[in-house]
């Protein structure tokens, strides 16, 4: 009889095939996910990252409209933050892909907060929340909101 831990079937009491109750436990899968609502509109990333370096986390995200990378700063433990300005940056981009396309980059930023929810050191993993408005300096209303935006199980 091949051990049931090893066979490729869910056997009775396993959390899934050939892992947990009596066989090894089963890996954990992480779903790493960056999810906001960009002026009033929920949007997806498909490109997204965490980075640490010169002991600085960065979140990086984009898709076809978006290219933006946030400085979460160095602290990274569970708490709430004002997001750094520096390297703090959004472009918009219109028209993606054709002859006309253009992009608008946005430097400045105004009511921005990051909480961490999560922060495991030891897999690297990191989970928040995060919130800011992109401006235009003297334009007036050209401002990007981003709101109820959530990263999570990003890994660095």
């Amino acid at each position: 009889m091949k051990d049931p831990c090893t066979n490729g079937f869910k056997n009775p009491g396993e959390t899934n095939i050939d892992c947990g109750g009596g066989c090894a436990p089963c890996p954990t899968v992480y779903f790493p996910t960056v999810q906001l609502n960009l002026s009033g509109t929920p949007s997806a990333f498909s490109a997204k990252s965490l980075t640490f370096s010169s002991n600085t986390y960065s979140l990086n995200f984009s898709n076809d409209s978006v290219i933006c990378q946030i400085n979460l700063g160095s602290n990274g433990a569970i708490n709430t933050y004002s997001i750094t300005p520096s390297g703090t940056i959004l472009t918009k981009i219109t028209n993606y892909g054709l002859p006309s396309s253009v992009t608008r980059t946005y430097y400045n930023i105004t009511d921005a907060s990051c909480a961490i929810s999560e922060h495991n050191t030891t897999d690297k993993r990191m989970s928040g929340f995060f919130s800011l408005k992109f401006f235009q300096a003297g334009s007036g209303n050209d401002t990007i909101v981003v709101s109820a935006g959530e990263f999570i199980d990003l890994n660095y």
